[in-house]
């Protein structure tokens, strides 16, 4: 499952042609696992992704960040050619790298956000106005008209960055912190280690799809139609390790229809 932190940026060094190669990035703000893991397992899907798509080994580069700046790095360094994306992220990015989805990686309500709270902490997301709020989400904007549903301007929030989940937790509980952000993986966990209660869930968002894969501007299209011709078998066989590390065991077809919402919502109805 998810989500211990890996600070940073991690890339798949591959052997291979002198060409370069085709970049997959991975981002996932406040994503899975261990770092050694992590590598192993990415470079292990973006061989069987060559596998399946019927592609040259080598073909293709894996790099994995788990924070905003280390994503936006990687795609200055090497234009991707191919993204896997939490929705914060593809909705920051869609237009500037002129995205279009493929798959999602699990069902389209995947995720859920949840907001806790103390006894005195505001008890819905108005009352979240001008309170802290702390969350590994690093994007007002996207907290306020996506997760909380437009009922608190993006302006109003004093959004703090999260580092590590449950202790934004255990700071709302000593009272130090008047709210946090956090999402089902997180939740539970405070709820086993007793924190949940007594501390409350204020809010909780609609399901949201995780990770959305897609082609970015200027994408071999011969790339992108062979992948995408097999993108609902990359959980299986050799990709269920990464899958699982994602939380999901299977890869939907794209809903251009959630993401356009979606966008929408993020875009301010623009």
């Amino acid at each position: 499952m998810r989500r211990a932190l890996i600070p940073g940026l991690m890339t798949v060094a591959l052997a291979g042609p002198a060409v370069a190669a085709d970049r997959v990035l991975v981002c996932d703000v406040g994503g899975p696992g261990d770092p050694m893991q992590a590598a192993a397992l990415l470079e292990k899907f973006v061989r069987f992704t060559e596998k399946q798509a019927g592609l040259a080994e080598g073909r293709l580069e894996g790099v994995y960040a788990n924070t905003t700046k280390d994503c936006a790095a990687a795609a200055a360094k090497q234009a991707p050619a191919l993204v896997v994306l939490d929705l914060n992220t593809w909705v920051r990015r869609r237009a500037a790298w002129e995205l279009v989805p493929l798959a999602h990686f699990g069902p389209l309500d995947l995720r859920h956000y949840h907001v806790i709270a103390g006894a005195d902490g505001p008890t819905d997301a108005a009352g979240l106005a001008g309170r802290s709020l702390q969350s590994t989400l690093e994007d007002d904007r996207f907290v306020a008209r996506v997760v909380l549903g437009g009922k608190v301007a993006p302006e109003a929030l004093k959004m703090k960055a999260a580092r590590r989940p449950l202790g934004a937790v255990r700071k709302v509980q000593k009272g130090k912190l008047d709210a946090a952000l956090v999402d089902d993986v997180t939740l539970k966990s405070a709820q086993d280690l007793g924190l949940v209660p007594p501390l409350k869930v204020v809010v909780a968002s609609p399901g949201l799809p995780g990770l959305t894969l897609g082609a970015a501007k200027g994408a071999d299209p011969a790339l992108v139609k062979a992948v995408a011709a097999k993108a609902g078998t990359l959980c299986q066989a050799d990709g269920a390790e990464m899958c699982g590390l994602l939380g999901v065991d299977t890869v939907v077809p794209p809903s251009t229809a959630t993401l356009d919402a979606l966008q929408g919502q993020y875009d301010g109805g623009k």
